[in-house]
Formats: structure tokens, C-alpha cells, sequence
């Protein structure tokens, strides 16, 4: 999983990255945050989760100044990337598909139920 965490993070425009694969979480953020800002983060990654639990679903969200791409395959495995709001949205959405399909298809034993398009 450490793996894919690096590929998604060294994306242009990435700033951070949570992934969580049956249950098990990771994430990486490339900036220097105080640990309240890191703590309000993971509310609004876990929040996003929530509000999509179980729903196989790719939603984009448009802050200010911030971009999340919120990919959900299954209640307990899901990816949230944060980016810049400068980035080409659609451009990051399809090397991100690209990424989770090649990480998926090598595990493809233990996720044989995700499909991508």
C-alpha cells in the first residue's frame, strides 16, 4: 500500500493522499501541518467516507483553494486525494484511474469485485 501512496502523491498538484484498503488505512501529506490541521483533515476524510458509505462511487469536491477527488469501491476501501486548486481535474482523475486500476489488477486476487472503466 506504501507503494501507492507514493505514485498518487508524486502526481502533479498532490498534496495529500488517504487510502484505505479492506479496513486498512494509510495516508501521506506532503506539507508540514501543525496537528490540529492534520486532525481537522482526517475529519473531513472521514467524513466524506461517511457520507458515500458503501457507495461505489468518484466524487470531486471544490474548495477555495483545495481540490478532493474521492474514489469509493466498497465501505472500507476508498482513496481521497487532495490537491491544489490549480490542477486539471480531469487530467488527475485519469492518472489516478490508471494507478488504482494497475495496483487493483496486481492484487486482483483479493479484489476481484472492483471494476474500473
Amino acid at each position: 500500500m506504501s507503494n501507492i501512496l507514493d505514485r498518487l502523491t508524486s502526481l502533479e498538484g498532490v498534496k495529500g493522499v488517504w487510502i484505505s484498503v479492506g479496513g486498512r488505512k494509510k495516508s501521506k501529506i506532503l506539507l508540514s501541518l501543525d496537528d490540529r490541521v492534520k486532525e481537522q483533515l482526517e475529519q473531513v476524510v472521514n467524513y466524506c467516507q461517511e457520507i458515500v458509505k458503501g457507495e461505489k462511487i468518484v466524487l470531486g469536491c471544490k474548495t477555495e483553494y483545495d481540490f478532493f477527488l474521492i474514489n469509493v469501491f466498497s465501505s472500507d476501501t476508498y482513496v481521497v486525494v487532495w490537491a491544489g486548486e490549480t490542477i486539471d481535474s480531469a487530467i488527475l482523475k485519469m492518472e489516478i484511474d490508471i494507478i488504482l486500476e494497475e495496483f487493483f489488477e496486481n492484487n486482483k486476487s483479493l479484489f476481484k469485485k472492483f471494476k474500473f472503466w
